[in-house]
């Protein structure tokens, strides 16, 4: 039997009542093909980012009120724009190359401190 709803349906086909719901749920799904695609923890990247909402949500908030884009990051490397240090579709040749089987940080079990 049909029925008459009222909501919101994700590219994926979830129904979600309010449209908030089903924003959250699609920039989900695209962080977690992200991290699916760069060999990255799911559950450690989405811990860091819930620990880490505020002062994220911060420097991007004071980062929309910039004139100049310029990030200082690593001790002092300057970046002309937040976008630079995002690289993941650079060739990274010259990168150090880790051990094959040594997980990087964020594809580690993250201990917490007790």
């Amino acid at each position: 039997m049909s029925q008459k709803v009222k909501g919101y349906l994700s590219s994926d086909g979830r129904f979600f009542e309010t449209g908030a719901e089903c924003k959250r749920h699609e920039h989900a799904q695209t962080l977690i093909e992200s991290c699916d695609s760069h060999g990255i923890n799911v559950e450690n990247f989405f811990m860091l980012l819930r620990e880490w909402h505020e002062p994220i949500k911060g420097y991007y908030d004071a980062d929309s009120r910039c004139q100049q884009k310029e990030v200082v990051a690593n001790g002092g490397v300057k970046f002309d724009s937040p976008d630079e240090l995002s690289q993941s579709e650079d060739n990274h040749q010259d990168a150090p190359i880790r051990d094959k089987d040594t997980p990087g940080f964020l594809e580690q079990q993250i201990r917490r401190r007790v």
